[in-house]
């Protein structure tokens, strides 16, 4: 329960943190300058990245779209991701819902994840310097294919210019989406983790100790001390 609560926290807080759109960008930079565009949407973590690639998908008639869409698939870290579209809102009205998507969940091996950063650009095709952008970092598995943002932005203000932009970003019906996704090595295997159906025995070997009302920090303390073999060498000469 601690676990996860502080993980939705941090999840809540860091969300505030990272995700930016162009309003506080100062220098305006082309889409297409792609290494440059993905430290400026990318901020350092302090993880190591196992790969980076980045994926643009040209949307045309606009109007005519479906309520759901899926971008052209492509490969970061050795697996299959594509952008989720909803043109007109996700359960929420007059905005643009839009989410990096895992592809193929049901053929991942038990217990699969990735650990990625990512941004989602969208910006006008004629005029890459006009663009609106969100960011964010997840620990997808296959129950959790998808992450990303329902209100990415009102609908009605990507249709005229405005907030500084001279173009509209969907302009005659079109705008592009670009995708900047970075994974991350995760050699512990609990990044990001939520410990949510977290079964410590199977996957460590130990099990915790559960919480009786108010023994949540006794309980952190003595698991912290069963951890170094000097004081668990003195309770547990046997165990080593």
């Amino acid at each position: 329960m601690i676990f996860h609560i502080y993980y939705h926290i941090t999840k809540i807080v860091m969300s505030f943190i990272y995700q930016s759109t162009t309003e506080d960008d100062l220098t305006p930079l082309s889409v297409t300058d792609n290494e440059t565009i993905a430290n400026r949407v990318l901020p350092e973590l302090g993880q190591e990245t196992e790969d980076f690639k980045h994926s643009t998908w040209h949307i045309t008639n606009w109007q005519n779209l479906e309520e759901r869409i899926t971008g052209p698939e492509f490969e970061v870290g050795g697996w299959k991701w594509r952008i989720l579209l909803f043109p007109f809102g996700n359960n929420s009205k007059n905005v643009v819902s839009i989410y990096l998507d895992f592809v193929d969940p049901l053929d991942a091996p038990e217990g699969w994840h990735s650990c990625a950063q990512f941004a989602l650009v969208m910006w006008n095709p004629k005029d890459p310097t006009q663009y609106i952008y969100h960011h964010a970092f997840h620990r997808f598995t296959a129950k959790e294919q998808d992450w990303g943002f329902t209100r990415f932005y009102k609908l009605k203000k990507l249709l005229v210019p405005c907030e500084n932009r001279t173009l509209a970003i969907i302009e005659n019906g079109s705008a592009n989406i670009t995708a900047f996704v970075r994974v991350f090595k995760d050699p512990t295997g609990f990044l990001w983790h939520n410990f949510i159906n977290y079964d410590s025995k199977k996957e460590t070997g130990y099990t915790g100790l559960y919480n009786q009302g108010a023994t949540g920090y006794m309980n952190s303390l003595l698991q912290s001390l069963y951890c170094i073999p000097y004081f668990r060498n003195l309770q547990y000469p046997h165990r080593g």
